[in-house]
């Protein structure tokens, strides 16, 4: 006899739970088996994109006058774009980042580096890059530990503005 339960959503996500109580079953001798309990995880879900954001690496930086979020950037200031999953990831090739600068219409292509739940694309901006920086493509495929995967494409930024000024 054994005891089955489950705690999986929807057929997606969760555990199966077998227990086999003591002196369920006999060997030939007629012993009994000491009690035993196994749980299976089951993840069919595959892992979802919740965020992309964008800052600068030196952190936001306050006007201390105003109290605001400087929103002007220039030459040399490197800025981060994080890219959060709902669960850890692998990518057999790490999804790419095309950046681009509204006015100067320049654009970047970036390669990230993945850690747990999280692409960071780290860009180093240069002279010429102008204007508000905008997603113009995130394309790949993430797995998760499960091998459920996910084709990612493009999705706005959530995080601060990034305008890009390098002539001030």
């Amino acid at each position: 006899t054994a005891t089955v339960k489950t705690s999986i959503e929807d057929g997606n996500l969760g555990d199966l739970q077998v227990i086999i109580e003591n002196n369920a079953c006999q060997d030939l001798v007629g012993h009994g088996n000491v009690r035993t309990e196994s749980i299976i995880r089951v993840d069919r879900k595959a892992p979802m994109l919740q965020t992309l954001e964008a800052y600068v690496e030196s952190g936001v930086k306050l006007n201390s006058e105003i109290d605001v979020v400087k929103e002007y950037y220039k030459t040399g200031e490197i800025i981060k774009v994080v890219a959060t999953f709902d669960e850890n990831i692998t990518a057999e090739k790490i999804p790419e980042l095309v950046l681009q600068f509204s006015e100067s219409k320049n654009s970047i292509v970036l390669e990230g580096a993945i850690e747990s739940n999280k692409i960071t694309y780290t860009y180093k901006i240069v002279e010429g890059d102008e204007g508000t920086l905008a997603v113009r493509a995130l394309n790949g495929v993430v797995t998760d530990a499960a091998g459920n995967s996910t084709n990612i494409t493009r999705k706005s930024l959530d995080g601060n503005t990034i305008i890009v000024d390098t002539d001030k």
